[in-house]
Parts: C-alpha cells; structure tokens; sequence
C-alpha cells in the first residue's frame, strides 16, 4: 500500500470549501489555534471587501464556531481523560455551515434536541426576548435551552439541526449543524 497522498486530501479539502477540519482533544489551545486559523482564512477570502455587512456575518462565523468548539470542550464525556469531539467549517456560495459533534450522555443527548427543536420552534422576537431574558438569570437552571444554543440560533437567523446517534447504552454521538447566510457578499 502507498503513501498517503496529500496533494489529493488537500485538493478535496479545497473543493469542498472546507476552511477548517479537526477531530481531536478540544484543549483551550487547540480552541484558539482552530479560531486564529478560521479568522485567516475568513480574512483572506474577503480582503477585498470592506463591507460592513461582510463583516458582521464573519463575525457571526467565528462567534458560532467559538461556540461550538467550547460547546466540545466543557460538554464532552471524557475518553482516556480527553474531550474528543469533531469541528468543521465549510464555506457555500450562499452560506457557511458549521458543524461539530461530540460523544454525550444518552440522557444528554436527548435533552439537546429538545432543547433545539424548541428553540426552532420560536419566531425571532421570541429568540431574542428569551435570550436577553437568560442573560439576567442565574445559570443554575438545567432544563431550560442553554444559553450557547439560543445564541447561535439567534445569530445564524437558522433553525439548528441536531440528531443523535446511540453508540451504547449510556452514549450517544451528538451533531450540530448551524448555517449562516451570505445574506448579499
């Protein structure tokens, strides 16, 4: 058997648009790394544009996938003492989609896509009243939508597509999928 050839994985890297990969060890390291390298990729595909607006959705992008990649690192169950979890960022012509999934609790799992179907299930004004109203009360309250899913649902403007899948009695592989559009770049 060959060599791996890289020349193909990053050919198929970039004709898929794909601006960042990583499964791993979610590490405060690693998440600055991964967002420092986001943030360059983002900045070299739209030097040219000063938009205002441009800006405001990168900023989206990297504000979600920060979330995202914490969401790995503080939630995560532990493998071997490490937070595993998979972060991907791809780029379409109408949109970023990010995605990430991590192994969770069964019971967890389950209560996340609640927690999503119903934050789906509310209009804009709905979102960001309950956000700000989250925002003023304290973090102990567990059965409510987390605070980092009603953020990313509020700024992508997109309902957030989650699934499980049960590895074993007890776990569950949980996804995200938030996407963010171009809204005129």
């Amino acid at each position: 058997m060959g060599c791996l050839n890289f020349f193909e994985v990053e050919k198929i890297l970039k004709n898929n648009h794909i601006l960042i990969f990583f499964e791993g060890n979610f590490t405060q390291k690693k998440l600055y790394e991964l967002v420092e390298s986001l943030k360059n990729k983002l900045n070299l595909n739209y030097e040219h544009c000063y938009l205002e607006n441009n800006y405001s959705i990168l900023k989206k992008v990297c504000s979600i996938f920060i979330e995202m990649a914490q969401n790995i690192q503080l939630h995560s169950l532990k493998q071997n003492n490490l937070k595993n979890g998979i972060i991907i960022a791809i780029e379409k012509e109408k949109n970023y989609k990010i995605y990430s999934g991590n192994n969770v609790s069964s019971e967890i799992g389950r209560e996340l896509i609640e927690k999503c179907n119903y934050l789906n299930s509310l209009n804009s004004t709905e979102i960001k009243k309950l956000y700000k109203k989250k925002l003023k009360e304290p973090r102990l309250n567990k059965n409510s939508a987390g605070l980092g899913l009603i953020y990313m649902r509020k700024n992508s403007l997109n309902s957030l597509k989650a699934e499980i899948k049960k590895i074993d009695k007890n776990t569950s592989f949980f996804t995200l999928e938030v996407t963010i559009d171009k809204e005129g770049i």
